[in-house]
């Protein structure tokens, strides 16, 4: 099982962190017209918790990052 946890105390992801992380994929996917569900999601969605686990936690430098990570 995958375990998400919060860069700066190693506690699970609260409400508000998942809200942030939930936003970016929501405006990432409408950006690109891509389907929640699907690969291209996926593998941006896995990136923003890699982004987060590296201590990226506002919702702009996320954004921009995943953005750079997979243009459009």
């Amino acid at each position: 099982m995958f375990g998400a946890f919060d860069y700066k105390a190693n506690r699970p992801l609260g409400p508000d962190d998942l809200s942030i992380l939930h936003a970016v994929l929501v405006e990432y996917c409408r950006a690109r017209q891509c389907d929640r569900g699907g690969a291209q999601a996926l593998a941006a969605a896995r990136e923003l918790l890699c982004l987060y686990d590296a201590g990226i936690a506002e919702r702009d430098a996320l954004l921009e990052r995943l953005n750079s990570e997979f243009p459009l």
